[in-house]
């Protein structure tokens, strides 16, 4: 009887763990060739802890896989801001990689529950 409960909660768990919302969009966008001179030092690259990182512990960034910092210095991927249009039809996403002085901002289109990224534009400071 004492593993019922036990099981329950391993199961609330597993249910209710808040996914990686934006898994697939920075995938989409890290795979651009804008970063492919990065890739080759990817381990050496984070994705910053925040509210939009919630859940994510595998972007992949050429053969390696971002990991999650609390740290804003070095070369950090920072979300900064999602917005999407009312009906969640379109979305856009912007990124800071502090290192590089560089806005990256990437405009999505949802096509059935996926985000495809259109297109991608950057301004370095």
């Amino acid at each position: 009887m004492k593993t019922l409960p036990i099981v329950v909660l391993v199961l609330i768990n597993l249910n209710f763990r808040e996914k990686c919302q934006v898994k697939s969009m920075m995938d989409q966008i890290l795979d651009e060739e804008l970063f492919s001179l990065h890739r080759d030092s990817a381990n050496n690259y984070f994705i910053y802890q925040n509210e939009y990182t919630i859940g994510c512990n595998s972007i992949a960034f050429g053969n390696e896989v971002l990991k999650l910092t609390d740290d804003t210095v070095g070369r950090v991927f920072i979300i900064r801001d999602i917005q999407y249009d009312s009906l969640k039809y379109k979305a856009e996403m912007k990124i800071f990689l502090q290192s590089d002085n560089l806005l990256i901002t990437g405009n999505f289109t949802n096509v059935e529950n996926k985000w495809k990224l259109e297109n991608l534009s950057y301004i370095e400071y």
